[in-house]
């Protein structure tokens, strides 16, 4: 229970400027029907895999990953998992008296661990809230999930978990190198008629002129939050349209006309986007993270400030003072949250600003009505409509 109040104490704690990922939560809290009836007594992640139960393995991966906070969700009634990574003196005692000095530092290596806070989850309702178990500790940091029966070790190189972390820097790196390589299919190569490079032709905003990691999670190729431009759609929608075309020449001309309609289609609803913003052209906004600048631009909107102090970097007290006053001396009344992201903070500020909190998810799908982009940008510019006329 000590090292529990001891995470909680380290966890209040503001949230350093950095990006890196610190914590890990380990959901071990299920009834692993799988393995029933040997798992009826003991948790599946217990089950030992060689010399060790498997959820040490999922532990010692993210420690070698730099993984500093580990949290685990476990069931009330089960304290097995709890009880392997806390130490055990009499055990240690009488190894030491027996002098198996090398299986008295194994056993001691468990407990030290580092930091390994547990969370009861009272009612099994699924791996999602499991997780969200872990949310008061997890606070507003990015953090990484394990699930222990799936082991994966790479001897003598990179830990997976580190893998996943380091390739953070574009959208796709941390996922689509690899998958192309094991793929081995030169159809999708870089550069083949089959590689569709959504971006391409588009012009990005904010391109850093050094990459550096003080200044949080930046993109070396500049803010990839572009969709929410109905002119890059239609940039979008032409790169995918003519690799269709390459790949499929029979079908070319069904493309085009797909397109041509698409752009018919987009053309009279960037009208109407237009004219339902027009009147709030110069508004300021805040947003909690640098997700909006193209619907800004494009909109005639003026992003005063972010939430977060840096890109992907969790806000902290004294930040939020700072755009707490620069609201009020500007008069911004509209803050933009996506789904993703602390409504709750936002609110915090509201609250002191007398602002409006929007809801503003950018990908269809995120909301229940808004199946399509023109769905999905339908509510959204509505949204900011109202929310900018009700501060008039």
């Amino acid at each position: 229970m000590s090292r529990v109040a001891a995470a909680r104490d380290d966890l209040k704690e503001t949230a350093p400027i950095t990006a890196r990922v610190r914590k890990a939560v380990l959901p071990a809290a299920g009834f692993g029907t799988r393995f029933l009836p040997a798992t009826k007594a003991i948790p599946k992640e217990m089950m030992p895999l060689v010399d060790r139960p498997i959820i040490q393995y999922a532990v010692e991966e993210a420690v070698a990953s730099g993984i500093e906070q580990i949290i685990i969700v476990i069931a009330t009634g089960r304290s097995a998992i709890e009880d392997h990574f806390d130490s055990n003196p009499s055990l240690e005692r009488w190894l030491e008296d027996r002098g198996d000095i090398e299986m008295l530092r194994t056993i001691r290596r468990i407990s030290e661990f580092g930091t390994v806070a547990f969370v009861h989850q009272r009612e099994q309702l699924g791996l999602g809230h499991a997780v969200l178990m872990a949310k008061d500790l997890v606070g507003e940091e990015p953090f990484a999930v394990l699930l222990s029966d799936d082991v994966m070790l790479n001897p003598g190189g990179v830990p997976v978990t580190r893998q996943l972390i380091d390739g953070g820097a574009e959208l796709e790196l941390g996922w689509l190198p690899p998958l192309l390589e094991n793929a081995r299919n030169g159809k999708i190569a870089a550069g083949a008629p089959g590689r569709i490079v959504a971006s391409e032709g588009i012009r990005l905003v904010e391109i850093p002129t050094s990459f550096d990691r003080s200044k949080g999670d930046i993109h070396s190729l500049g803010n990839p939050h572009f969709m929410i431009d109905p002119l890059n759609v239609k940039i979008v929608a032409r790169n995918i349209a003519t690799h269709f075309a390459q790949i499929d020449p029979k079908s070319a001309a069904t493309y085009s006309a797909n397109l041509s309609k698409f752009n018919t289609r987009l053309d009279t609803k960037l009208a109407q986007w237009q004219q339902q913003l027009a009147p709030y052209k110069g508004a300021k906004i805040v947003t909690y993270h640098r997700d909006f600048p193209y619907l800004a631009q494009r909109f005639g909107l003026v992003t005063l400030d972010e939430l977060e102090p840096k890109p992907g970097i969790a806000p902290s007290p004294a930040h939020l003072a700072q755009v707490i006053g620069k609201m009020k001396a500007n008069n911004a009344k509209v803050i933009l949250v996506q789904p993703f992201q602390n409504r709750k903070t936002a609110e915090t500020v509201a609250r002191q600003t007398g602002a409006v909190v929007i809801d503003a998810p950018q990908q269809p799908g995120a909301a229940a009505n808004a199946s399509t982009y023109f769905d999905s940008m339908d509510n959204l510019v509505r949204a900011i409509a109202s929310g900018l006329g009700a501060q008039k």
